[in-house]
Parts: structure tokens; sequence; C-alpha cells
């Protein structure tokens, strides 16, 4: 199998699979919630919060850093979509050969469950 292929099948169907197994598990265990109290749903925010600082902290370059440096470090998830998105486009409006066509639409797929993949597994939980 093609490995773009896979990455792109993975990253669409990995959200969908990981809650289907919560849901079998939760079936088992009797789907008894976490949460009982307001001190629980405290210490459940608590963590939540911690996570997202230790994450904004790995997104943050270490150290003194020049401005321009920065900013463009921080355009790069936004131009690589802009890129593989305008190339898929073109693709379609102009044709690319079948192979190239091909990989430039499967990057755009996984493109596209990058900027939408919480909303499609909110969709597939309903």
């Amino acid at each position: 199998m093609d490995p773009l292929l896979l990455t792109t099948a993975l990253s669409a169907l990995l959200p969908a699979a990981v809650d289907g197994i919560k849901s079998f598990i939760g079936s088992k265990t009797g789907n008894k919630p976490a949460v009982l109290t307001a001190e629980d749903y405290s210490k459940v925010v608590d963590a939540d919060i911690r996570k997202l600082e230790v994450l904004s902290k790995l997104d943050s370059p270490g150290g003194e850093t020049s401005k321009w440096a920065n900013n463009l470090r921080s355009v790069q998830r936004p131009a690589v979509v802009m890129l593989v998105l305008l190339a898929w486009l073109y693709g379609v409006v102009f044709g690319l050969p079948g192979d190239v066509f091909q990989t430039v639409s499967q990057l755009a797929s996984t493109v596209f469950f990058y900027l939408f993949g919480d909303r499609t597994n909110l969709y597939l939980k309903k």
C-alpha cells in the first residue's frame, strides 16, 4: 500500500477508531462518568489547563529569537496549507499527470483533516 495513502487513511479514521474503543470500554465498565463532583470537575479542568500550557511552551522558541524569525516560524503551517490547496486546485483546473495529481490529492486530504478533523470526528460521533 502507498505510504501516503496509508497516512491519509490513518489521519481520517484514527480519531473515530479511538472513540469507538473508548465507547466499547465504557460499555464494559458501565459508562460511569469520571466526573462526579464539582471538585472532580475542577481537577479535570486544571489538568486541561496544564496540558495547554505545556503544549504552548513546546510551540514557543527556546531563548531569544529575532522578530522576523519568530514571524516566519508562526506562518509556516498556514503557508504550507495554502500551497497544498493551491496545488490541488491547479491540478483540478488545469490538470496534472495522474500520479502527481494523486499525490497532491492525498496531501490535500491530509490538510483537510488537519483543518476539519475535530468537526468530522464530532459528526461521526452523532
